[in-house]
């Protein structure tokens, strides 16, 4: 594990401590960042795209989405926050405003993966994504080098 994953891992206490099952949010990191290889910006762990009220930090980057089932490369500005702690803070957030039922199912992985993507807003244009988390998810947990930093 990168620093960058180290520190994302150390900040999941606080998360916990808000009733989230820590892997949750760690697996979805890890896949959105590419092992935290990835990372947009300084601290955007899961490709959150800036809207018209954001006035904080934004980054372009060079990405991949899904439009009518096929992959395309584009370049999208992205948030960006200071802190692994302000990311986490807005990640909650958000999760918990616009995709309520996921907040919902947060401490059981699985559900919380497909609950992402199983309503009329998706977190991912993948429709793969759900299940690629689960393998990710299912991978880390036998990760001895990854289980000694999680919360």
């Amino acid at each position: 594990m990168n620093q960058k994953a180290r520190d994302f891992a150390f900040a999941l206490d606080w998360m916990k401590e808000k009733g989230w099952n820590p892997w949750s949010i760690f697996t979805q990191a890890w896949h959105e960042t590419g092992r935290f290889e990835k990372v947009i910006g300084q601290h955007n762990y899961w490709g959150i795209k800036y809207s018209k009220n954001w006035n904080d930090l934004r980054v372009q980057v060079r990405t991949h989405e899904y439009e009518n089932g096929e992959s395309v490369e584009k370049i999208c500005e992205f948030a960006d926050w200071k802190t692994v702690k302000d990311a986490l803070m807005f990640y909650d957030d958000l999760v918990q405003r616009l995709y309520p039922q996921a907040y919902d199912t947060r401490l059981d992985c699985l559900t919380f993966f497909r609950d992402l993507v199983n309503h009329k807003l998706k977190w991912a244009t993948d429709p793969a994504y759900p299940e690629k988390l689960s393998r990710v998810y299912a991978s880390l947990k036998f990760d001895q080098s990854v289980r000694e930093f999680m919360p």
